[in-house]
């Protein structure tokens, strides 16, 4: 998903301020694109919500570098929960086998 918003600096800090569970589901990767390069602005996003900051003009093929690094990290969190999952329910079925 992508989100496109124009606004100035403070209010593009005020969106992320508020945490990534008010303005991205569970998951959702965070990349801002900027036309506000300043390191203030840089690390109050990292800080608040954002994986990865970009100031423009962004290079595209830096941009898809950064949109696939984000895309495979979202992936492999992804399976590791999934075996996490599958390890407890086996455990969790043995033991109560044992109970049984």
């Amino acid at each position: 998903m992508s989100l496109s918003v124009t606004c100035d600096q403070t209010t593009a800090s005020l969106l992320f301020s508020r945490g990534p569970s008010l303005t991205t589901p569970a998951k959702m990767r965070t990349i801002i694109v900027t036309g506000y390069p300043d390191l203030a602005n840089a690390i109050s996003a990292i800080k608040s919500a954002a994986d990865d900051y970009v100031t423009k003009p962004a290079n595209p093929d830096e941009l898809i570098r950064i949109v696939r690094k984000h895309l495979q990290k979202q992936r492999d969190e992804t399976e590791y929960s999934q075996t996490k999952v599958a390890g407890y329910i086996e455990t969790r079925l043995k033991e109560l086998e044992l109970i049984g």
